[in-house]
């Protein structure tokens, strides 16, 4: 005979002990089979897929959709903590505990113990002595994960140097390294040197994440939102193509209408200005 099904946790639960225990049972004995069969390191890529989402949906503006994926982030975290309460180590209110704890200690200019903060700058400069007081390391740079997405790597890295007073005196210091940068990268690709053309490439994406911290914007988001009006407008130059009896076909495809590249300049032309500046 087969299994009897396992109980739903009960809806008169505290929301976050009816997640915790619904997460128990798909992990304990008779629960789910893949559940049962996942560790932390095979969960990796449904975290990162699970924060993407959220980031997705932060873009969008949703609120629905941002509660519908936080909860899938924390789900993420739950199974998690359920895995290393499992195994005698901790557990979700260890790790409550300690982020809270976390947050009040870094947040003394709040909580007392020193003095209130003036700005979001000194905010942050007062969250960053905290940190790597605590952290320690041999290095400034201690402490911030290579796994970051490359462009928040660099900003990061270089933000971190600059507190220290490694930095350019202004802002067209900064730009006038990206222009020497780019005439490296020519002169990279002039040669022929595909490892020398990829080591410039580095050092120019270097240079633009340094510029855009010295102007206050973040790199990864300032690229992020150039990917999304790249979407944007290739789709309403489809969509032209579509309308015009002529769409545009997959590269490679012979049975695809050909079209002339200053055709194509034009119709991305026209949909910049159908979609307006963004």
């Amino acid at each position: 005979m087969p299994d009897e099904p396992i109980a739903q946790p009960p809806d008169t639960m505290r929301p976050i002990d009816r997640l915790l225990e619904a997460v128990r049972r798909l992990l304990g004995p008779g629960g789910c089979p893949w559940d049962r069969a996942q560790t932390h390191a095979t969960l990796k890529p449904y975290l990162i897929e699970e924060c993407h989402e959220l980031l997705d949906a932060i873009d969008r503006g949703d609120p629905n959709a941002i509660r519908e994926e936080l909860g899938d982030v924390l789900l993420q975290v739950a199974l998690h903590s359920e895995m290393e309460r499992a195994a005698g180590r901790f557990d979700f209110d260890a790790v409550a505990a300690g982020i809270a704890d976390k947050v009040i200690r870094r947040h003394a200019h709040v909580f007392g113990g020193t003095e209130p903060a003036r700005c979001s700058a000194e905010a942050l400069a007062l969250w960053d002595r905290k940190k790597r007081a605590e952290r320690g390391g041999d290095s400034l740079l201690d402490g911030i994960p290579t796994s970051l997405p490359s462009l928040l790597h660099a900003s990061k890295l270089s933000a971190r140097a600059a507190g220290a007073g490694f930095d350019w005196p202004d802002t067209a210091s900064v730009r006038a390294k990206l222009d020497e940068e780019v005439r490296e990268l020519d002169a990279a690709a002039a040669s022929g040197d595909s490892a020398a053309v990829r080591h410039e490439i580095g050092d120019v994406l270097f240079a633009a994440a340094n510029l855009a911290r010295r102007l206050g914007h973040d790199a990864e988001e300032s690229l992020r939102e150039c990917a999304a009006r790249f979407r944007e407008r290739f789709a309403a130059m489809e969509a032209e193509a579509v309308a015009s009896g002529r769409p545009i076909g997959a590269a490679g495809d012979p049975a695809a209408p050909s079209r002339s590249l200053e055709e194509l300049e034009e119709m991305w032309q026209r949909a910049k200005e159908r979609l307006g500046r963004k």
